[in-house]
């Protein structure tokens, strides 16, 4: 089945615990999954939090040209 038309909200076997910790494992501060516009599972490693900034520098540009393409 294509991934694209997979709802992953309706797939009892999907584990946010063990994606948080592969995210943490691989150097990630913050992992974060919404649906509907609510929050439903979140955590934090690494120095990460909620609360917590942190610096994009030039990784923004790569996220600014995909979105600016996508709206026009």
């Amino acid at each position: 089945m294509p991934l694209a038309s997979m709802n992953v909200f309706a797939q009892p076997q999907l584990n946010f615990d063990a994606a948080s910790l592969y995210s943490a494992n691989h150097d990630g501060v913050s992992f974060l999954v919404m649906q509907d516009g609510e929050i439903i599972f979140e955590s934090y490693a690494n120095e990460g939090g909620a609360d917590v900034a942190w610096m994009t520098a030039s990784a923004t540009k790569s996220f600014w040209g995909v979105l600016l393409a996508a709206m026009v």
